[in-house]
């Protein structure tokens, strides 16, 4: 089973959603695009990832030292393909607590890079989480994480079935 990051609850920001619509089965869906970030990313967090998708994804290598786990110099943006399946989000309040707020299922992970911030030590990693139809209370929580920090846990979203309309891809 992949998972974009093995370790549990992850400190997340969400940046922006935005609308928008794509075709499925020859149909146009509604869909929500998320732009996350995780603020700092750590040889840590990049650990989480490499062992969270396996295969070569070689994230920690890319970005860090391997032998310090320091920051590689002279890199300013890296874009990372990630080929994730799609995810199931669960997202909390807070790392201490034991019941999710909220689930966002059969999210696309897409457009994913790792950049440097001036106030920063290390790499904020950005990304790109797609799902839909958005229910109404999957908007009205959005609305309430945009712009902060929820911790969320991923797990692999089980495949849906080709005579089943996907409620995210």
């Amino acid at each position: 089973m992949q998972r974009l990051f093995s370790a549990g609850k992850i400190g997340i920001f969400l940046d922006d959603f935005a609308p928008g619509t794509e075709k499925r089965h020859g149909e146009d869906t509604k869909i929500i695009t998320l732009a996350l970030r995780v603020q700092p990313f750590d040889a840590k967090l990049a650990t989480a990832i490499d062992e969270g998708i396996g295969g070569d994804s070689a994230v920690r290598s890319l970005l860090f030292s391997l032998t310090t786990g320091d920051p590689k110099a002279h890199l300013e943006r890296v874009r990372i393909s990630l080929g994730c399946p799609p995810q199931n989000l669960a997202v909390y309040a807070a790392p201490d607590i034991a019941e999710p707020r909220m689930a966002l299922l059969q999210c696309k992970i897409g457009t994913a890079y790792a950049r440097t911030q001036k106030d920063v030590n290390g790499f904020t990693f950005v990304f790109k989480a797609t799902f839909g139809q958005a229910t109404r209370d999957e908007l009205e929580f959005l609305q309430h994480w945009y712009l902060g920090q929820q911790f969320v846990t991923f797990t692999e979203a089980e495949p849906v079935l080709e005579t089943e309309s996907a409620p995210a891809a």
